[in-house]
């Protein structure tokens, strides 16, 4: 009798074990994996975004997408630009309920989680990205190059807006925090609209090294406080403070900083008028070598004005 019950638990163990992978394996034939795709690029696109997935496939308790493209979201058949990263692993999560997600991107390394209780939570870590690469010339209008790494976490209180009865992420009421560290930042050239006579308009950029960046950027309620932004190393040292002030959409939050730069006589002739124009700015009171402005506006439509403010 006990050489019988020893022969039937191993073999009761193995059949549960081919009854359990067998399981696995009908999920992973049978799990809808073209309805999750549909899914993923309507909710972008009502988050105004435009998500393209090359395929969608299984992961360890999870899906993994690979050729995703992200850009923002256009009208019928325009052309767009996105951002190309080679491969998402996606896996859900309990405490909150919500993702958490691995990526390869930009030649380095990106991971974090959101999820969404009483209020939603994000965050996101990323190292060694390469600005060269991902498409991002093609999206931002910028040549760059250099190493980035940082970190973002954000907790967002959730609720409906005016007028509205779904609930939602307010952003204007963040608390959290954003760094970021650049090494070896290079603008190689590209296309980019400064503001100019209230307006955008549309400058080629030279060639301009800004070497190390430094971002450390505090969120209480909304409201930012630059601790630190700065650069150093290159054709333009830049350090500046004062605040952000997000808004629900972040094209509309209001940035109220006054920086201050010293460029190279070098890179002031490299930029043509707009070099001429950072010449004319007036010199810090505290420090005569370098010039002092103010940014202002929106995000959306800022406004750079000569002197600082605060």
């Amino acid at each position: 009798m006990t050489q019988a019950l020893q022969l039937m638990v191993p073999r009761t163990v193995l059949y549960a074990a081919f009854a359990g992978i067998c399981l696995l394996l009908s999920l992973f034939i049978t799990f809808p994996y073209e309805a999750i795709q549909q899914r993923i690029e309507i909710e972008a696109a009502r988050a105004g975004l435009s998500v393209k997935l090359g395929s969608l496939g299984p992961a360890l308790f999870g899906v993994t997408a690979s050729r995703v493209q992200i850009g923002p979201a256009v009208e019928g058949d325009a052309a767009q630009e996105t951002l190309l990263i080679p491969e998402i692993v996606v896996r859900p999560t309990l405490f909150p309920l919500g993702v958490r997600f691995k990526a390869k991107a930009f030649g380095g390394s990106l991971e974090g989680s959101t999820g969404q209780g009483s209020k939603a939570e994000i965050n996101l870590h990323f190292e060694g990205l390469d600005l060269s690469q991902g498409n991002l010339q093609a999206l931002s209008g910028v040549d760059l190059s250099g190493k980035l790494s940082g970190h973002l976490a954000l907790t967002l209180p959730v609720a409906a807006p005016p007028g509205a009865k779904a609930k939602v992420a307010d952003l204007s009421q963040a608390d959290g925090q954003i760094t970021l560290d650049a090494a070896g930042l290079l603008v190689n050239g590209g296309t980019v609209k400064v503001p100019m006579y209230g307006s955008l308009a549309p400058m080629d950029l030279p060639k301009v090294a800004l070497g190390n960046l430094e971002l450390r950027l505090n969120f209480d309620k909304g409201l930012g406080t630059i601790e630190s932004l700065k650069t150093s190393g290159g054709d333009l040292d830049l350090n500046a403070t004062g605040t952000l002030k997000l808004a629900r959409k972040l094209d509309y939050s209001e940035p109220n900083v006054d920086i201050k730069l010293r460029a190279s006589p070098e890179m002031v002739k490299r930029l043509g008028i707009l070099g001429s124009g950072l010449s004319l700015l007036p010199s810090d009171r505290s420090d005569p070598s370098t010039k002092s402005a103010h940014l202002s506006g929106y995000l959306g439509k800022p406004r750079f004005a000569p002197g600082a403010k605060n």
